[in-house]
Order: C-alpha cells, then sequence, then structure tokens
C-alpha cells in the first residue's frame, strides 16, 4: 500500500541529477503529496487517497521524461546553431531562427510529452517561423486518429490553435474542411477561430457562419456566433436569440458547459444589438 511518506521519498529520489526545471516541478509533487495529509484532507478515502499517490507517482516520471528530452531538443538546436535558453526566445530581436524549424518538427513527432509539445507548438506559431512549419504541422494533424486525440487538450486542437495564430487567407478551404468535419469535435472551434481572424474573407464567411449557427452543435455555432457577432452582422441576431431561448430553457443549464455556451450567446448578440438597445 503507497503511503505519503514512502511516495515522498520516491518522488525525492534522484532528483539531484535531472535539469533544475525538473526538479523544480518534483519539488512541487513532493508539497503535493505532503499536503495529502493535512488536517483539511481527513475526508479522504483510502481509495482516493492511494489513487492520489499513485497519480503523483505517474507525474514524476512524465516530469523526468519531457525534462530530459527538453534538454535534448536544446542539445540539437545548440547543433544547428540556435542558443537558446527558451523557446520563447526563438526569432526575438528579430534573429533568423529558420534553421530550429526542422529540429523542432522533429522533436515534436517523437515526443509523448505533451507539455513539450504545446511549448514547441507555441513556438511554431510565431511570426518567426517559416509556412512550411506550418505545413508541416497539418500534415502531422491529418495523421492523427481523432479518436486517439480527443478533448479541448488535445494534440490536434493545439495543432489548429498554432495554424489559427497565423493564418491567412490560403488556409481558409483547410481549415472549413476541419470546421466541417464532425470527427474533429471540439477542434472545430479552433477551426472557426481562426477562420474568424481572415477578415479579408469576411464576405465568403458570413454566409457559413451563418449556416453553422443552423447546427445543433455548440462546437459549431458557439465560435460563429462569436464571429459573427464581433463582425456585427445583423442577419445573426435572430438566431442567435433563438439559440439563448433554447439553451435557456435547458433543464441542465446550471452546468459550467451550458453556461458557457450561454454566456457566449449573449456576448455575441450584446455586439450585434445598436447601441440603444444594450444601455
Amino acid at each position: 500500500m503507497l503511503t505519503i511518506r514512502g511516495v515522498t521519498d520516491e518522488l525525492s529520489r534522484g532528483i539531484d541529477k535531472e535539469p533544475i526545471r525538473v526538479q523544480r516541478e518534483i519539488a512541487q509533487l513532493v508539497d503535493r503529496a505532503e499536503s495529502l495529509g493535512a488536517p483539511s484532507n481527513a475526508h479522504l478515502t483510502q481509495d482516493h487517497l492511494q489513487r492520489n499517490l499513485a497519480r503523483l507517482l505517474k507525474e514524476k516520471q512524465a516530469a523526468i521524461t519531457a525534462g530530459r528530452e527538453s534538454a535534448g531538443l536544446f542539445g540539437a538546436l545548440s547543433a544547428v546553431g540556435v542558443e537558446v535558453e527558451r523557446l520563447e526566445d526563438l526569432g526575438s530581436d528579430g534573429r533568423d531562427d529558420s534553421r530550429a524549424v526542422p529540429v523542432l518538427l522533429d522533436c515534436f513527432r517523437r515526443t509523448n510529452s505533451r507539455a513539450l509539445r504545446s511549448h514547441i507548438l507555441a513556438a511554431l506559431g510565431r511570426e518567426w517561423a517559416s509556412n512550411d512549419a506550418l505545413d508541416a504541422l497539418f500534415e502531422e494533424f491529418q495523421r492523427i486518429d481523432p479518436s486517439a486525440d480527443p478533448g479541448p487538450n488535445s494534440v490536434r486542437w493545439k495543432i489548429v490553435g498554432a495554424i489559427g495564430q497565423r493564418v491567412t487567407v490560403e488556409w481558409k478551404d483547410r481549415l472549413l474542411k476541419v470546421a466541417s468535419d464532425p470527427q474533429n469535435a471540439e477542434v472545430r472551434r479552433q477551426a472557426i477561430r481562426g477562420l474568424a481572424r481572415l477578415g479579408g474573407a469576411r464576405a465568403e464567411l458570413i454566409p457559413v457562419f451563418l449556416e453553422f449557427l443552423d447546427s445543433h452543435d455548440p462546437d459549431l455555432f458557439v465560435p460563429a456566433a462569436a464571429a459573427l457577432g464581433a463582425w456585427r452582422v445583423p442577419q445573426a441576431r435572430p438566431r442567435i436569440q433563438e439559440l439563448i431561448d433554447v439553451e435557456s430553457s435547458r433543464d441542465d443549464r446550471s452546468d459550467t458547459h451550458s453556461l458557457w455556451v450561454l454566456g457566449e450567446l449573449r456576448k455575441a448578440l450584446w455586439r450585434i444589438l445598436p447601441t440603444s438597445a444594450t444601455r
């Protein structure tokens, strides 16, 4: 049976050999393990305590793996002449760090660390990275089985989010295809948010977004309503009001997701209403 003392000892074992960043993460895990024995947690059942302790040990291994892979990544960057202490520093001060792109993509494909993948995606989503980097990321997106990568914290979600940060009109058809495929579930929100940044394609996108309002899927109608609201499209007003009425009448309207849907719809409608009507 796992004990708090046994887990803190195991968490602390060998961390002095790990990178400083990993040492800090594991120190936080030790604090969390010790806090499980605090009087405020006296209500925890033995089963719940065991699950929490097991989870902390698993998080330690994930932190070590990510830390070692991260160290390997910075070593690979240094080998191609890119010297940075953080991925956030890539491309800073107008530096040409284009040599980092293939290194980052290679690490992205090999690592299983969600944290490291998130940092790489954030780096490749900034202006310094080449457009080829976005094309390569989209190829990765297409390779990943949606059923094996679900949820709003998925790799596919983050890839489309990174693309959306630098989206250009050339991406319109690809993002529309992502948004129109039910297999993409929550990822469609990211695609529509990216499309909403294409101000030059607004005339083409408004009819599409109006159609999304007629879907019964909040992953479509919520971001579409947000875009139409930001663009102050009056044709969207009646349908958004209908959606608000439907969502307000639901029995489960007090749960977190329903409150989020209702809040987003109301914000969209407020943006479309004439100034006098919002006072």
